[in-house]
């Protein structure tokens, strides 16, 4: 791959569209889509040495930004807003377990294919 080819605004233009939509459709938050995929063009300038040119820049792009989408979810569901921590008998059930409100309240559910591509990436 040629350096011109190899330069992060390259990258940016042939793939930022293409990893936005991919974001934006699995997270349904523009912001957090912007978010993660500015987190995933930040990794691959930083550790760009690691792409062996064996396989398409797209599809490593890719797999980076599923992880970032996985680490953005993962934080959004540890972080609960201060207004949610108002009544928070509605978080335990009578035996001090966490309620099925909040065991059901995540909005972020993998498919069949998005659980297996999770898996191979895990």
């Amino acid at each position: 791959m040629s350096e011109d080819a190899n330069s992060a605004e390259n990258w940016l233009r042939d793939h930022g569209d293409q990893l936005f939509r991919y974001a934006k459709a699995r997270l349904r938050d523009s912001n957090a889509a912007e978010e993660v995929v500015q987190e995933t063009f930040v990794a691959a300038v930083k550790h760009r040495a690691q792409y062996l040119g064996t396989g398409p820049l797209g599809a490593w792009l890719l797999g980076i930004l599923k992880r970032k989408i996985i680490d953005h979810v993962r934080r959004q569901q540890r972080e609960m807003p201060v207004e949610d921590l108002d009544n928070t008998a509605d978080l335990f059930d009578d035996r001090g377990h966490w309620s099925a409100t909040v065991m059901n309240r995540n909005p972020f559910r993998l498919d069949q294919m998005e659980s297996h591509e999770l898996h191979q990436i895990l």
